[in-house]
């Protein structure tokens, strides 16, 4: 069985890395489509765990990618939609929601240097209230995020001194 990007037939691949070419379905086929729970071992050697429904991921399930990065959550109509946990190769991770297969509402990412932001994502990006943790000082920006960027708030340093009107 083969997905590719944009193909007529109603299956569609999200960008969950490069489009594998072809999968093989270990589960339940109906008129020769997978459906239900299963498993997809795809030829590039990544690996998805969970149910599919009119030939896209659905409900709950785990990507595995062959670089090492995993999700684990919830799809919707093929994509990452709803919680789910994504863990990187450079051992980062995001656990919050998505919605069509981007970070979007809240959610929390641990940078492999230890750093962590908590906070609103829109289509990818901070974006809203949230909080950037600096792991090396244990300083703090708090405030609005607008398009990735702190835009407004408070810097709150490691000793608790809190400089206010921060702006980008």
């Amino acid at each position: 069985m083969s997905e590719s990007e944009g193909d007529d037939d109603g299956t569609e691949v999200t960008d969950e890395e490069e489009a594998p070419p072809s999968f093989t379905w270990s589960g339940f086929m109906k008129d020769n489509v997978p459906q239900g729970a299963g498993v997809a071992t795809y030829s590039n050697g990544d690996k998805f765990e969970g149910t599919y429904e009119n030939s896209k991921r659905s409900g709950r399930g785990k990507y595995t990618f062959k670089n090492g990065a995993s999700y684990d959550g919830m799809y919707q109509d093929g994509v990452k939609s709803g919680f789910g946990v994504m863990k990187y190769p450079d051992k980062s991770s995001y656990e919050g929601y998505w919605a069509q297969d981007k970070k979007n509402g809240s959610g929390r990412y641990k940078y492999a240097n230890g750093d962590m932001y908590h906070g609103e994502w829109k289509d990818d990006v901070k974006h809203g209230f949230g909080m950037y943790l600096f792991e090396e000082n244990m300083s703090q920006f708090q405030g609005t995020w607008n398009g990735g960027s702190f835009a407004d708030g408070k810097w709150i340093m490691e000793n608790g001194d809190v400089v206010e009107g921060c702006k980008s």
